[in-house]
């Protein structure tokens, strides 16, 4: 119900005319989001150079390149050379590793039983 404050000011009108024309909130809520969207799609990137590059292919590849550069390889394998050092076991010292079975054959049940209190 309406009070008579209600009635004498905009509200009310606005109320009518929301009531009359149906839920315009979806149509709002609509227009935002695609707003939102256009402001948030990168169209495109600046170059080195300080020149613009569009088109998702033109972007890929700048973006490689700038991770290529920030991130270099070296060598790929030095991390492997470095664990091939290191002793291989699981103890049940482990963290969670409860249910873990160091044997090929599955356990019964292999699931760990976890402790909330």
């Amino acid at each position: 119900m309406l009070n008579l404050k209600m009635r004498n000011t905009g509200e009310f009108r606005t109320h009518i005319e929301w009531l009359k024309g149906g839920d315009h909130n979806s149509a709002y809520f609509r227009a935002f989001v695609k707003g939102r969207r256009r402001r948030n799609m990168i169209v495109g990137l600046c170059n080195r150079q300080g020149r613009m590059v569009h088109g998702q292919l033109g972007m890929v590849r700048l973006v490689g390149e700038y991770f290529e550069d920030v991130y270099p390889s070296r060598g790929g394998n030095e991390d492997f050379a470095m664990l091939e050092g290191m002793e291989r076991k699981v103890t049940s010292k482990n963290s969670g590793s409860e249910g873990c079975s160091t044997s090929n054959e599955p356990k019964q049940n292999s699931r760990p039983k976890w402790d909330y209190k």
